[in-house]
């Protein structure tokens, strides 16, 4: 949280390139310091891990273009904001 105020994070999404849907990321593997939704200070950080086998599996039924795939990450908070990670390519 690189700003001034506490924010409530609450989902992990991802776009699904070729939709416009997002893949709401349930099942993870890890989630530090705790589960979603957390509370994150200011300069606090949060750090979730998802099995990419799955997410690739859901991506692969949900749209229909063939990988790699362009995604964008998001992460939500509790007052409908999205803090957008970089693009990546899943393949």
């Amino acid at each position: 949280n690189t700003g001034a105020v506490p924010v409530t994070l609450n989902s992990v999404t991802i776009h699904m390139p070729g939709t416009k849907d997002w893949l709401l990321i349930a099942g993870w593997v890890l989630q530090d310091p705790a589960p979603l939704a957390h509370l994150l200070t200011p300069g606090a950080t949060w750090h979730g891990f998802a099995d990419l086998d799955d997410i690739k599996r859901a991506l692969a039924t949900k749209t229909r273009r063939p990988p790699p795939w362009r995604v964008r990450v998001a992460v939500n908070d509790a007052a409908g904001r999205a803090y957008y990670a970089s693009r990546i390519t899943i393949s």
